[in-house]
C-alpha cells in the first residue's frame, strides 16, 4: 500500500489510541522480553498494519460513510435492488455482505433512512406498486406477485394500511384524476 503525500502529511499528528496501544505494549516487549515475546510482536505488527490499512487504505465498504451510517449511493442501489427484486431482500444476508450483525446493520440502516429496513422495504415496495396500479392492463394478483407480497391479501392490507384503500380503489381513483 502506498500512500498519497497528503496521506502521508496526515500522519505526522495522527491520534489511534489503538495505534498508541500497540506502540506502547511492543516497547514493554522490546525493553523487557519475555517467553512470548516474538509471538506478541508480530501480532502488534499485524495489528498496526491492519490499523493503516483502515486509517489510509482504499475504502473498504464505500457504503458506509462512517462506522454509524450508510452513504445515498449504496441506498440508492438498495431502492434499485428492491425494485428488482421486490419482497427478495434478507436483512441477515445484506448484513452478512457487510461484515456486521443484523441488529448493528438495522441501526445504522433507522440512522441513514430514519426507518427501519422492514418498513423502508415495504415503503419502496408499494410506491412500485403504485407506478403498476396505473397500468390497466396488470390485475392486481399478479402486481401483488410482482411487488414480493404472497398473495393479494396481504398486499391490499399492507397498501390499505399505507394509502387508506384498497388497491383497486387507488387505480379507480386515478381513473377519474
Amino acid at each position: 500500500m502506498e500512500l498519497s503525500n497528503q496521506q502521508l502529511r496526515d500522519t505526522i499528528d495522527m491520534r489511534n489510541p489503538h495505534v498508541r496501544a500497540m506502540l506502547l505494549r511492543a516497547q514493554q516487549e522490546l525493553v523487557a522480553p519475555g517467553l512470548c515475546s516474538q509471538l506478541i510482536l508480530d501480532s502488534i505488527s499485524v495489528g498496526l498494519a491492519a490499523e493503516m490499512v483502515q486509517q489510509f487504505g482504499p475504502e473498504s465498504q464505500p457504503e458506509f460513510t462512517s462506522r454509524r451510517t450508510f452513504d445515498q449511493r449504496y441506498l440508492a442501489g438498495l431502492v434499485a435492488h428492491i425494485r428488482e427484486q421486490p419482497g427478495r431482500v434478507e436483512i441477515g444476508q445484506l448484513a452478512a455482505e457487510r461484515g456486521i450483525s443484523v441488529r448493528h446493520y438495522e441501526r445504522l440502516f433507522r440512522t441513514a433512512t430514519g426507518e427501519s429496513p422492514a418498513a423502508f422495504c415495504r415503503r419502496h415496495m408499494l410506491a412500485l406498486a403504485k407506478d403498476l396500479l396505473m397500468d390497466r392492463s396488470l390485475l392486481v394478483k399478479e402486481i401483488a406477485y410482482r411487488c414480493g407480497f404472497a398473495n393479494t391479501a396481504s398486499f391490499s392490507v399492507a397498501f390499505r394500511q399505507i394509502e387508506g384503500c384498497s388497491p383497486q380503489q387507488f387505480r379507480d381513483r386515478l381513473l377519474i384524476h
